[in-house]
C-alpha cells in the first residue's frame, strides 16, 4: 500500500459510487456485476463464507452476497469502504459487510481462519508490492479446506500500452519484477467519467507468472488450477469490442494473447491450518516443528539418532 495509492482509489470511489459510469443503480436494483468465469469458479454459494478483497465500492460483493455468500468486503480505501457500505444498505442485503483493510497484512484477529473462500478479481496484483506477501497474508484468512480464488489481467497484457493501436500488441509497462515499481500517470478515471483526478501519479508492481505462481506455492497453498482466457474484462486496447458475455475480445489476437488468468488454491492439509511449502511436504511437522533440511530446528544426523533416515 502506498499513500498516493491510496489517495487515488479514494478520488475514484467518490467519482463511481456517483453511478455514471458504474452500474451503481442497477446493482441497488438488483443486478449483479458478476462474470461467468469467476461464477464457474466460485461454485455453490451454500452455507460458505467468502473475504472479498480489494472490493472497491462493493459493487461485486453485494451481487457475491446476492448468490448466496455471506461476504466480507475488504479495500485499503476508507472512501470505498464508506460507500460499499451505504451501497449495501440501499440495496437492502444483509448478509455482507466491510472492513477497511490492507490486503498484504494477514486477517485480523476476528477474521482469522473464518472463511472458506478468499476471492479477489480484476485489477489485483499489479496494485501489490510483494505477490510472497500477499499469498500468505490470503492464506491467513482461510478455515480448514478453504479456497483461494484469483481472476486478474494476465501479467503479459498488464504490460500493453492501452491507447494504442497497433497490429502487434504495444509493450509498455516492464514484466519482471526486477524492473519494478514503475508509475503511470492517469488524469481521469480508467471509467470514462471526465473528473479531473488531483492523486493523477499511481505505482504499480509487475509480477511475472512464475513469480506469482512461486509466491503462491509458498503461501502454504496448493494450486488447484490456472487457467488462461483470450479476452479481457475492460477494453484494454482500442481494437477491443465488448460482446455478449460481456468481455472484452479482440479481432486477431485472440489466438496468441492471454488477457486474463485465474488461480485456485486451497491450504496443503484440509485438516489443519496452512503451513509454509516446505512445512507442508515435510512428514514430521508435528513433532519437529519444521524440516530439519532448513538445518534451523534440528541437524540430518538428529533425525538418524532418532532412528529417521535422511529429510523428507
Amino acid at each position: 500500500m502506498t499513500t498516493t495509492n491510496v489517495g487515488y482509489w479514494s478520488e475514484l470511489a467518490e467519482i463511481h459510487s456517483r453511478g455514471d459510469s458504474y452500474p451503481v443503480r442497477q446493482v441497488i436494483d438488483g443486478g449483479s456485476t458478476l462474470r461467468s468465469v469467476e461464477r464457474d469458479l466460485l461454485g455453490d454459494p451454500a452455507g460458505r463464507r467468502l473475504f472479498h478483497a480489494h472490493c472497491h465500492i462493493g459493487l461485486d460483493t453485494v451481487s457475491l452476497a446476492r448468490l448466496g455468500f455471506t461476504v466480507t468486503g475488504a479495500d485499503y480505501s476508507p472512501a470505498a469502504v464508506h460507500h460499499a457500505r451505504r451501497i449495501a444498505a440501499e440495496a437492502g442485503v444483509q448478509n455482507c459487510e466491510f472492513v477497511v483493510a490492507d490486503s498484504s497484512e494477514p486477517a485480523a484477529a476476528e477474521l482469522a481462519g473464518a472463511f472458506d473462500v478468499y476471492y479477489a478479481s480484476y485489477g489485483v496484483l499489479v496494485w501489490v508490492p510483494d505477490t510472497n506477501v500477499w499469498f500468505r497474508a490470503a492464506a491467513t484468512h482461510l478455515r480448514p479446506g478453504g479456497e483461494l480464488v484469483l481472476v486478474d489481467e494476465h501479467p503479459y497484457a498488464a504490460t500493453f500500452e492501452g491507447g494504442v493501436a497497433s497490429e502487434q500488441p504495444p509493450v509498455s509497462a516492464p514484466y519482471w519484477q526486477s524492473e519494478g515499481p514503475y508509475t503511470t500517470r492517469n488524469g481521469t478515471s480508467y471509467s470514462g467519467d471526465p473528473d479531473v483526478i488531483a492523486h493523477d501519479v499511481q505505482v504499480k508492481w509487475p509480477h511475472a507468472l512464475g513469480e506469482i505462481l512461486t509466491g503462491a506455492q509458498r503461501s502454504g497453498l496448493r494450486i488447484t488450477g490456472l487457467q488462461e482466457y483470450p479476452y479481457s474484462h475492460y477494453r484494454s486496447v482500442p481494437e477491443m469490442t465488448e460482446g455478449t458475455d460481456g468481455y472484452h475480445h479482440h479481432p486477431r489476437w485472440s489466438a496468441s494473447v492471454p488477457f486474463l488468468f485465474s488461480l485456485t488454491l486451497r491450504p496443503w492439509h484440509s485438516g489443519g491450518p496452512a503451513r509454509s511449502w516446505w512445512s507442508a511436504r515435510c512428514r514430521r511437522w508435528r513433532r519437529y516443528g519444521r524440516c530439519a533440511a532448513s538445518r534451523a530446528w534440528r541437524s540430518r544426523s538428529t533425525h538418524r539418532a532418532n532412528g529417521r533416515r535422511g529429510c523428507c
